[in-house]
Order: structure tokens, then sequence, then C-alpha cells
């Protein structure tokens, strides 16, 4: 199971009153699910039991069980983040930059005794990331640009999150916030 580094273990999770264990995955695997471009991978690839995966795709594809594409992405995001330490978006982006640049990166690594392959997923993509702003750092509009694009998440993200139901508290935060605003405007 995950243990990220200065994080809560995250142990696992539950769909629809089925509690679900994750287990101990290694790296190749992990970036293997993060660069798929569906969520499935997430759901019924990391489960520590096997009967739960396929426990878990049968639920998905029984269209009773009201499993949503949108509840499976929030479902991966989640299982992503725990095993990453970062949103899974961003840990994707920054996979895929790593791949472009794999000799190099790799090659450094274990040229320093590090071997990124045998590291967690957090702490490897921690490396990633290291590896990448010091590759950029005599170039300042590279560097702007890379820290632009892992701040900014993709559309369909901010879509999800702006369609999930807020609770009454945050509701009324908001509204009072925005009635505030209003009438600073009117003076």
């Amino acid at each position: 199971m995950p243990q990220p580094a200065w994080r809560r273990e995250v142990r696992g999770w539950s769909l629809n009153g089925v509690l679900i264990r994750l287990g101990e995955h290694p790296l190749d695997t992990l970036v293997g699910m993060l660069l798929m471009d569906h969520p499935m991978g997430w759901v019924v690839g990391t489960p520590a039991d096997p009967a739960d995966s396929d426990r878990l795709a049968g639920m998905i594809l029984n269209p009773q069980e009201g499993i949503t594409d949108v509840m499976l992405e929030d479902i991966a995001d989640h299982i992503a983040d725990a095993y990453f330490a970062r949103p899974r978006w961003q840990a994707r982006r920054l996979w895929e930059k790593a791949f472009g640049l794999w000799p190099e990166l790799d090659g450094e690594l274990y040229g320093n005794g590090v071997d990124i392959l045998s590291a967690p997923a957090d702490r490897a993509t921690n490396m990633v990331y290291r590896f990448l702003v010091h590759r950029m750092r005599h170039d300042k509009s590279a560097s702007e640009s890379f820290f632009e694009e892992m701040s900014r998440p993709p559309v369909g993200v901010a879509a999800r999150a702006a369609q999930r139901p807020k609770s009454k508290d945050a509701a009324a935060a908001d509204w009072n916030a925005t009635a505030a605003l209003v009438a600073q405007a009117q003076g």
C-alpha cells in the first residue's frame, strides 16, 4: 500500500460500500496506468486483491450500480494522488516529459547511484520534477512556461471540479462572497 513521503498512509477506498485495499505496485506499472487515457486502469489495476479487481470490473459494467465516467475519473484522481502525492494530471505531464528525456534522466540519476525505477512513485516523480527544473535553470522563458503548465489543470479536470455538488456551507460562503462583491461594486 502506498506510503507517500510526508503524507498520511493511504490504505484503500470504497465504492458502493465495497472496501478496496490498495496494493504495492512497481513504478513502471503505476506510470503505465498514469499514461492511460481512461481511468479504468487505476480503478481495477491497483487493488491488492485480484478478486477485488474482478468485483470492481463487474460493478463498473453493471448499469444498475450507477457508476459514471465522472465517478471513475474522481476515483482515479484520488488513487493516483495516493501513489504520486500530486494530482494525476500533473504527475502525467511530468512523466510524459520524462519519457522524452529518458536516456538523460535515467543516465544522470543512475550515474549518481540512484535507480529511479526502484523508488516509490512519489519520490521518483519528485526526481523527475527536480531533473526538469534543473535542466531549464538557465532558460527563464522555458522555466516560466514549465511552472505555468504545472499549475494549470487540463480543461476536463477543471470542468469535473465545477460539476461536483457543493456542500450547503460552501454554497452559502460562495453566495455571501458574491453578495459582498456586488455591494462593494455598488459603493
